[in-house]
């Protein structure tokens, strides 16, 4: 109900006469911005997971996923305390190519980053606090937390993946794992997805379309050392 609540105030604003609060143009976006300002992402987030969390909780869905932002994103994040706060999070992710000091904007990024991070804890402890079965939703539940990209310079190389809760014990947890082999070769990616797939109970073999040469494959097997 509390949801419920902060959902039916944040709509509630009129939009046409007296008290009207109308919908502004973001140039940065070209689209309207129905929420209103920019400083107001912060509670659409919040309230995105909170809704994701009473879903889980309520089986009403068992595969959901949150999105911030967009590809090539426009937005700032102007409640930050940024050197750049003007800059939209695209021209921070590329510092020095978008003609942006490169080690301020590194330093931005990771006050962004450690705020979506942040997020994800929130949304953590929502998922623990709920108790199911032997443990909590948590326990059972498979929260993967990722970007598209390992750098601002469009590289998919080195991307970072952050995986929580073990659906009921069919992943290893604790760990903090190098994708690399014994001689440096990094695998795929969606070598991740296999595993998590198989973790399912899905018998995947690949994940993507196998190309016909080694610099066209998107999969070459699971990645083993995440299941138990």
């Amino acid at each position: 109900r509390t949801v419920e609540g902060q959902l039916s105030r944040a709509l509630a604003a009129p939009t046409t006469g007296a008290g009207a609060v109308v919908p502004t143009v973001d140039a940065r976006y070209g689209e309207s911005q129905v929420w209103g300002a920019e400083a107001e992402y912060p509670n659409v987030g919040k309230l995105q997971m909170d809704i994701l969390a009473a879903a889980l909780a309520a089986d009403v869905t068992r595969v959901a996923a949150i999105q911030w932002s967009k590809s090539v994103a426009r937005n700032g994040h102007p409640w930050l305390p940024l050197d750049y706060k003007s800059e939209s999070w695209h021209a921070l992710s590329h510092d020095g190519q978008a003609g942006l000091d490169a080690a301020k904007a590194r330093a931005d990024r990771t006050k962004v980053y450690t705020w979506y991070a942040q997020q994800l804890a929130s949304f953590l402890s929502r998922l623990a606090s709920v108790p199911e079965g032997d443990g909590t939703l948590l326990d059972h539940t498979l929260v993967l937390y990722c970007s598209e990209m390992g750098e601002g310079n469009h590289s998919s190389n080195d991307i970072p993946y952050l995986y929580a809760g073990g659906a009921g014990g069919a992943f290893r947890t604790g760990l903090c794992l190098d994708a690399r082999n014994a001689q440096g070769a990094q695998r795929f990616n969606n070598d991740l997805f296999v595993a998590l797939g198989r973790g399912f109970g899905v018998p995947l073999d690949r994940f993507g379309v196998p190309g016909r040469s080694a610099n066209k494959r998107f999969s070459s097997g699971v990645y083993g050392d995440l299941l138990a």
